[in-house]
């Protein structure tokens, strides 16, 4: 048994000076490969929107640009492609184009053993990373309806300055994070700089399961240009979220 560990503990000891020395060696962090940090939709999502059609992908350190690798792992699980990718003017994060379908698992290498096209500024491949993913059925589209139907509704309460009232119809989770009173005076106050609502065009409803410093559940991010009249170019980002009689408020936020 003694003599097990001993070998157990000499080979750790190896592996551990074996690893210092590789580090050593790209001890400069401009050595060291970029890796993907993000990616939308989130690696392991299983409800994502079929609607979407764009995938993003945010790397560690600047790119090099018009160099990529989406690679398929096979073809059933490959979305179908619209166009080439791009990066952003900062050269982190690559947007590949896509047409998904609902219900289905999705499978996208960002370079692989073979394909390794991602490149840092430093020129050394990005190291291999999986995205997978699944879109959610039909149903989601329901939900999607009903939940801008319902912050729609909610909205024509502070059109018709319904205030006490909008803060009555909105999510538990909303009144615990804010007094009625407290409420009441804040948006009496911004819709008073604002003027009246001329017209409010939807720019996009993303569905999510989380959000910072909310609790998990199901949410929709729903956005809206709206034009005020003191303010004819304003984006207001209203978050329904799914309760037990359906979709209620859980946030307002105006830019």
């Amino acid at each position: 048994m003694y003599q097990k560990l001993k070998i157990v503990f000499i080979a750790k000891l190896a592996m551990f000076f074996a690893l210092s020395n590789i580090y050593a060696e790209q001890s400069d962090i401009k050595d060291i490969p970029s890796v993907v940090t993000r990616t939308f939709p989130v690696a392991g999502s299983t409800m994502v929107d079929p609607s979407r059609t764009k995938i993003h992908v945010t790397f560690s350190q600047l790119m090099v640009d018009k160099s990529w690798s989406f690679v398929m792992q096979d073809k059933a699980t490959f979305p179908e492609l619209v166009g080439a990718p791009s990066f952003d003017p900062e050269l982190r994060t690559c947007t590949l184009n896509v047409k998904l379908e609902p219900n289905k698992t999705y499978i996208i290498w960002i370079n692989s053993a073979k394909l390794a096209n991602f490149k840092g500024e430093n020129g050394k491949p990005s190291l291999p990373y999986m995205l997978s993913f699944k879109t959610a059925g039909k149903e989601l589209e329901v939900s999607k309806k009903t939940a801008i139907a319902s912050a729609e509704s909610w909205l024509k309460l502070l059109n018709d300055a319904k205030f006490a009232e909008s803060w009555t119809e909105a999510a538990p989770y909303f009144q615990k994070k804010v007094k009625k009173e407290k409420w009441v005076k804040e948006i009496s106050f911004i819709y008073s700089k604002t003027g009246k609502v001329q017209s409010r065009k939807l720019i996009s409803a993303t569905y999510t399961k989380t959000l910072p410093q909310a609790p998990k559940g199901e949410y929709f991010i729903i956005r809206f240009a709206t034009s005020f009249e003191n303010s004819p170019k304003t984006v207001e980002t209203i978050v329904p979220m799914r309760v037990d009689d359906g979709w209620k408020i859980s946030g307002y936020f105006i830019k």
